[in-house]
């Protein structure tokens, strides 16, 4: 079974949402609730979360050292156009805080888009470094895939 195999697309009645299946494993649930960062369970983190569960699939066969993924996968998932940035940041108003961060480490003196560009790039690479850790941490314990 494939990661991405215990994400699901639900439809509810003001749209689709993603779910992890009852039947994944505990350590992806986990995974899944460190990779919200303190935010309320959200579709965009849940659609991220699963995006990121592909793109690990697509390189297990290639034997990627995914060690080195985490900012591979943000810069494919990061959003290219500027209204799916703006949504990205009304979802959750906090999430200024991460083009906040990136401009404060870097020195970035950019635009508002570009900086909240950076922010998404971080916040996504964070969230693969949780997942890969904890898929990681799982296989050292041979509990990865049932």
């Amino acid at each position: 079974m494939r990661l991405s195999d215990f994400f699901e697309r639900r439809t509810r009645a003001d749209g689709i949402t993603f779910t992890l299946r009852e039947s994944r494993p505990d350590w992806l649930y986990d995974a899944v609730m460190a990779a919200h960062d303190d935010e309320l369970p959200n579709d965009w983190r849940y659609a991220t979360c699963a995006a990121i569960a592909s793109w690990i699939d697509d390189q297990e066969a290639d034997s990627v050292d995914l060690d080195d993924s985490p900012n591979e996968i943000a810069d494919s998932l990061t959003a290219v156009y500027n209204g799916e940035l703006v949504a990205w940041l009304a979802d959750d108003l906090a999430r200024a805080d991460y083009a906040d961060q990136i401009a404060g480490e870097f020195g970035h003196d950019e635009t508002l888009l570009t900086q909240l560009r950076y922010g998404q790039h971080e916040c996504i690479r964070r969230m693969a470094e949780s997942i890969i850790a904890a898929m990681m941490e799982a296989e050292d314990a041979s509990e990865v895939l049932p």
